[in-house]
């Protein structure tokens, strides 16, 4: 009976994901590997995707030892190692192998297998919204993008372990630039954990440069310091770590890059945990924005990964250099008054709407879910906005452009709103009044349209996969699952 609730558990999960056939016709696409030098006045930029958690529900396949933040020889990792390496998986999201992958945007979906990729055209949709948004500023910019994969478990520990192990792996892909003679600017778009494996990012780099008396105006500064000192007490060298591959994986040694730096930060339905709501506030990153939807109640939900179980969905404390921090808020298809905030009346219990969500992939609510923020979402749960398949996350060079008109006048909390038109999509950046921000009666929403032409031909892309034979995949689930625990039990 223990074994069946496993199984029924895993079931549950596996069944959120659609499976594509193989598509016969399918070819390779080509990566370049080459890094052009830029012409005079060009910047470079590094534009990273990093997915979040993999398989949640999973968890209670050894509940009490991921409440232990204990993820090592357990059922629970073995199985999600297999599905991480299932390329169902790259069907809707920006994930490949683990990793930094580089990428090319395309008009074409097929990556590898036959497979459709989704994060090939939500990088291509991407690249596109952003010429349109600035034409010149797109010409005076080579934008080269990657995805970075790692095991996608709920756990604490590992995600600080995969901060280092990305830490490394960035900081020598920085270094071939530099080679070069390119100073690349690095821009990153997280999603759920994915988001505070970046933010773990800072912890890193102080590993580098010594701990600062950055921490000690936190309540759980000094905690922090001490996990991060602790990670690093079994690591070889850089030096050792290449020349014995055998025992070591080829990033995991002691950090020693200088001067790695983010550009831009951008998180989608991340929880803000404890352990890196500090790092909201590094200098590692020179601008971050904390993005979250009303109808995501996936993002505050995990209080079971932090030490102090603990979860929210905003930065509640938070010490400002200076920096260009802003928390934005999504909305869709809502009425605009002035700009007080807006509260959504009288929404489903809690419990109804995650498990609505969870089977069907959707919100009764009208703002997007933890899934709509970073998912290609398909057909048959559009809700009826034709800017999908899109995700959310695929208007983030929208966000950033609009916001870019507020950075002198150090406002700190915003609503997107995502408005359809008769023709087209307006998007509007509305500053909402906050302590910091003690009035905000001069400052405008800022606005950018996009015409329904440029999302029918967004569409168009996403076709082969929407018009190839999608089928039913219960029973291939099934198939899948009980090979997984075949696998494990050998």
């Amino acid at each position: 009976m223990h074994k069946l609730s496993h199984f029924l558990l895993a079931g549950f999960f596996l069944a959120s994901y659609q499976s594509l056939l193989p598509i016969d016709q399918a070819f390779r696409q080509n990566i370049p590997t080459s890094i052009n030098k830029p012409l005079n006045n060009q910047d470079v930029w590094i534009n990273i995707f990093v997915h979040g958690t993999i398989g949640s529900s999973l968890m209670f396949l050894n509940y009490k030892k991921i409440r232990r933040d204990d993820v090592e020889n357990t059922r629970y990792k073995r199985t999600l190692k297999n599905m991480r390496a299932h390329p169902t998986l790259r069907l809707d999201q920006t994930i490949l192998e683990k990793g930094l992958v580089k990428i090319a945007p395309s008009d074409t979906c097929y990556f590898k297998d036959g497979m459709f990729c989704g994060v090939i055209l939500i990088a291509k949709a991407m690249h596109e919204i952003s010429c349109n948004v600035s034409p010149s500023d797109s010409e005076k910019s080579i934008q080269h993008y990657y995805t970075y994969g790692w095991s996608g478990c709920l756990s604490q520990k590992r995600r600080r372990f995969e901060a280092l192990r990305f830490y490394n792996e960035l900081s020598e892909e920085v270094q071939k630039y530099k080679d070069l003679g390119i100073t690349p600017k690095i821009r990153i778009w997280a999603h759920s954990h994915g988001g505070n494996i970046c933010l773990n990012l800072a912890g890193i780099r102080d590993l580098v440069y010594g701990f600062k008396r950055f921490y000690s105006k936190f309540t759980y500064g000094a905690y922090v310091q001490r996990l991060f000192k602790s990670m690093i007490d079994n690591l070889p060298s850089k030096e050792i770590a290449k020349i014995n591959l055998i025992n070591n994986k080829p990033f995991d040694y002691v950090p020693e890059a200088k001067g790695l730096v983010v550009d831009e930060l951008v998180n989608f339905g991340t929880p803000v945990q404890a352990e890196t709501e500090l790092f909201y506030s590094s200098s590692f990153f020179k601008s971050v924005v904390n993005l979250y939807s009303d109808g995501d109640l996936v993002q505050g939900s995990d209080k079971l990964s932090s030490s102090v179980k603990k979860c929210d969905q905003i930065v509640q404390e938070r010490a400002a250099f200076g920096k260009d921090f802003s928390e934005v808020r999504v909305l869709i298809d809502s009425e605009i008054s002035g700009n007080q905030r807006v509260e959504r009346k009288s929404p489903p219990k809690r419990w109804k709407e995650v498990a609505h969500q969870l089977r069907f992939h959707e919100s009764r609510l009208p703002d997007p879910t933890h899934r709509e923020l970073w998912f290609v979402v398909a057909k048959n749960h559009m809700k009826n906005k034709f800017f999908r398949p899109l995700p959310i996350s695929a208007f983030s060079p929208i966000l950033m452009h609009l916001k870019s008109f507020f950075k002198a006048d150090k406002v700190t909390k915003f609503d997107f709103w995502i408005i359809e038109k008769k023709d087209g999509l307006l998007f509007k950046l509305v500053p909402v009044q906050t302590q910091e921000v003690s009035s905000i009666k001069n400052l405008s929403p800022k606005e950018f349209f996009m015409t329904r032409d440029f999302f029918d031909k967004m569409s168009q892309y996403f076709d082969p996969v929407f018009n190839a034979k999608i089928v039913s995949t219960n029973s291939k689930i099934m198939d899948r699952l009980v090979n997984y625990y075949r696998k494990l039990n050998m």
